[in-house]
């Protein structure tokens, strides 16, 4: 057993956050028992290995270890991380872990292989935790590799977009098409914060403290603040509220930040949302809300994404590569 002093904190968020729906006990998983997603009812129907899925299975695995000190969470983990590695893809002055699901819908057309800013911030949290359990350098290699993606233009294969203000936004969907995700770049600077805070690396400082200027900035754009619903809102470009699960996440990931930094302004959205949350759960979770967005207001906006952009229902898509 690794001693428990050897511990590096808890992921913020706990394996049930992780997993509402299925739970982190009852994902599918191979003969290997590593975690799949059953994409079943979307494009695809299929079960897969998308990144986010195994950095999220192997911090669960990490929470419920760090509570628990019992060997089957601690190999999970290990199993995961290690899966992990393997699928990390080494470019010539920074590394990814390469998206190959295809992500088709409105606003977003990211046609595989992509990379993921949050998907990058979610591995290197794993790689973390892998090298403070073992100090192996293999796992802290692939960390700072990854936090090299964050310095990359989309353009040139990296995860960096720069607006026109000068703001650092790290992409979730680094596409052709797409909009600034809350959720995922606030995943990717918890991912980089945490590197910092192992290693003490400037880069990584830097990064983060980019990030972070642009947090501050465009709080606002994700505050969906109508008559009769008040919610968070997914992303800056449409009106699409964030879904329960991401809500909860951006007022946990808020907090998160308020942690890190000391800043109060994070703290107090975090507060106004969580009480959005409780004034509103009702209704977003009712079926004549779930109804009347899943089958109103996103198939139009579908339908009108596909049209404008001439997106067919089932894109072509290189040999070997599917759906999500």
């Amino acid at each position: 057993m690794i001693e428990q002093k050897l511990l590096y904190p808890k992921y913020f968020l706990s394996y049930r956050e992780l997993f509402p729906v299925p739970d982190i006990f009852h994902l599918p998983m191979d003969e290997n028992g590593i975690a799949m997603w059953d994409y079943k009812g979307r494009m695809g129907h299929h079960k897969e290995y998308p990144p986010w899925v195994i950095s999220f299975y192997a911090l669960g695995m990490y929470n419920l270890y760090h509570d628990t000190l019992k060997e089957a969470y601690l190999k999970n983990f290990f199993k995961h991380a290690d899966f992990i590695v393997k699928g990390f893809i080494r470019r010539e002055n920074y590394g990814i872990w390469p998206v190959k699901l295809a992500w088709i819908s409105p606003g977003y057309l990211c046609i595989p292989p992509f990379v993921s800013g949050m998907y990058q911030g979610l591995g290197i949290s794993v790689m973390v935790r892998a090298w403070v359990l073992t100090e192996d350098g293999i796992y802290l290699d692939i960390a700072k590799d990854a936090l090299l993606s964050f310095k990359v233009p989309v353009s040139n294969g990296g995860v960096l977009r720069i607006d026109k203000k000068g703001f650092w936004w790290y992409d979730e969907y680094a596409c052709v098409r797409s909009a600034n995700v809350l959720n995922g770049f606030l995943f990717a600077l918890i991912g980089i914060y945490e590197y910092y805070d192992i290693t003490k690396d400037p880069n990584a400082l830097f990064l983060f403290n980019q990030g972070i200027k642009k947090v501050k900035h465009c709080l606002d754009k994700y505050d969906l603040n109508l008559l009769v619903f008040k919610w968070s809102k997914y992303d800056d470009r449409h009106l699409i509220y964030s879904g329960p699960k991401y809500h909860n996440w951006h007022i946990k990931q808020l907090r998160k930040l308020y942690e890190i930094t000391k800043e109060k302004k994070y703290l107090a959205w975090a507060t106004k949302w969580f009480k959005y949350q409780q004034k509103y759960s009702f209704f977003v979770n009712s079926k004549f809300f779930r109804g009347l967005w899943s089958y109103g207001y996103m198939l139009l906006l579908d339908k009108l994404y596909r049209c404008i952009y001439k997106i067919p229902k089932e894109p072509k898509l290189k040999s070997g590569l599917t759906l999500a």
